[in-house]
């Protein structure tokens, strides 16, 4: 390798049956812009591709951006498979694969909203039409939160109005970013409509285009 021109050496003599790669760790904290990587064996540097390659996020804030990474991503050569956890559930590679099929896509919960103070959580969501509903909470856990409230011009307030539908705090806090509709959990029993077209209104002041994402484990 010195003959070779190489400036530095590093010769990894870990086990096979181990992951750490000392010598590898060390080679990557020296590494600096303009510097070219030689390895002799492939099989030094880990046990295999996927014990060698570990993205920890892959996030790109344009469309392109995005589909250009996983693009790098599927083309890396001797990966069978790949493992991507936390991916948002209206995630793009749903429409960029050619099988999405075989994405295998498992949903679990990560994100949990309970609204506490009901009435500043209201207040300083943004929504996306103008309008006003009327709620009547429950909420036997923070009895504050319980009463009639009026949303309207993107405040929250006690108000003495009829109510236009009633439903558990809980409720409102499946909804509150975006993940799941007013008219979902009024077919689940979850939700009241007490005025015709409530509803659907209240969608319309609630609607955001994308489903809400946690990227972290907190």
């Amino acid at each position: 390798m010195t003959a070779a021109g190489c400036a530095k050496v590093f010769r990894e003599k870990a086990s096979g049956a181990k992951r750490d790669r000392a010598e590898l760790t060390k080679v990557i904290a020296k590494l600096e812009a303009g510097d070219v990587l030689a390895v002799t064996r492939l099989d030094r540097l880990a046990r295999s591709t996927r014990d060698l390659l570990n993205v920890i996020e892959s996030i790109g804030i344009t469309a392109v951006a995005v589909r250009e990474m996983w693009r790098f991503l599927l083309d890396i050569d001797w990966m069978a498979s790949i493992r991507a956890g936390l991916l948002p559930i209206d995630h793009p590679l749903f429409f960029l694969l050619a099988e999405p099929r075989r994405m295998r896509f498992r949903i679990r919960d990560g994100l949990w909203v309970r609204l506490v103070d009901l009435g500043a959580a209201l207040s300083v969501r943004s929504y996306a039409a103008d309008g006003a509903v009327v709620f009547d909470v429950a909420d036997a856990f923070c009895p504050w939160n319980a009463g009639l409230w009026k949303l309207e011009g993107g405040k929250a307030a006690r108000t003495g109005e009829a109510a236009d539908m009633r439903l558990d705090v809980s409720a409102l806090g499946s909804v509150y970013l975006g993940g799941f509709t007013f008219a979902q959990l009024e077919r689940a029993g979850r939700v009241a409509e007490l005025r015709e077209g409530a509803v659907k209104r209240a969608d319309d002041l609630f609607r955001a285009d994308r489903a809400p994402w946690c990227a972290e484990i907190f």
